[in-house]
This record gives structure tokens, sequence and C-alpha cells, in this order.
């Protein structure tokens, strides 16, 4: 369980400065190949495209994630159909600044996007998590989605699970 004096929102575009520079904080202390440093263009479409939820710790940001629903492309990489794909949604981007690790918010940032989600119509919960980043898979198997397949994409594999809600 989270600390109850850590703040939980959705972010804005006024939100994008603080979201780089968390990022680049992050990027050293997290290799590569979990985590890949955003730009601010990038933050930009991932607000245009889905949310991003922020935890904050006295107004600073701690840790992010993000959605999309509903699932409006790349129906074959998930394994869904385009009819599916309007009750689906994908969760991307976890990030925790090293600080704050080993309190359980990225288990608690994936009950809430599920807890979200439900309330939207959401029927199926699509996830990818690299195969090196044992955290984030017991994360992912612990709130019970279930293996798909495992991929290369660009120079990594990455793992596809799914949950059915």
């Amino acid at each position: 369980m989270i600390s109850k004096k850590y703040k939980l929102r959705f972010a804005n575009k006024k939100d994008i400065p603080s979201l780089c520079l968390f990022d680049k904080r992050i990027a050293k202390t997290t290799t590569i190949d979990f985590y890949p440093l955003h730009s601010k263009e990038n933050f930009e479409r991932k607000l245009k495209k889905g949310k991003l939820l922020l935890l904050l710790d006295k107004d600073k940001i701690i840790s992010w994630c993000g959605y999309l629903f509903p699932v409006k492309k790349d129906f074959e990489k998930y394994n869904i159909s385009k009819k599916e794909g309007l009750k689906s949604a994908f969760l991307f981007g976890t990030a925790v600044d090293v600080k704050y690790r080993g309190q359980g918010i990225q288990d608690f940032f994936i009950k809430k996007r599920i807890e979200i989600l439900k309330k939207k119509g959401c029927k199926k919960i699509l996830i990818t998590v690299n195969p090196k980043n044992i955290f984030s898979k017991i994360n992912i198997l612990k709130n019970n989605f279930k293996f798909v397949k495992r991929k290369k994409e660009k120079e990594n594999y990455l793992c596809f699970y799914f949950l059915e809600v």
C-alpha cells in the first residue's frame, strides 16, 4: 500500500516540462532496455492519444504511468480484432523515482488503471514488458494478466499480456 501523503492526478500539457526533467532523472538510474528517454514531443503525443497519471509527493512528480483507451490501431500486434479494440485498452510506461521504489507504486498504478478502465466499459487490457524486467513481470502476473506471446520489436524482445475485465 502506498503512502496516503502522495497525491494522484491526471497530467496535462503544463506538466510536460516537469515530466521531461523527471524522465532525465529516471534515465540515469534505469537501463535503456527498461526505460527509453521520452522527449517533449513524445509526452505531448502520449497526452493527445491517451491519459497520463501522476503520483506526487509535495507537488514533486515521483511516478507516472499511462493508458490508451480505446485501442484504435495495431490490432494484429495485440492479437485483437478491430471490434475488440473499441473495448480494449493498452497500459504503458510506468516510471518510478529510484528513491520511491519498493513501495508498491507500480502495483498501485496497475490496479488504479484497471479500476478507471472498468468504469469506462473496457473489456480487455493489454500490456507489454521487457522480459528482462523481472519486477514488472511479477506485478503484471500478480494482477492476473495472462501471457500471450513474446516478440522482437526493434532491438529488444517484448512479452505481451492481457487481462479480461
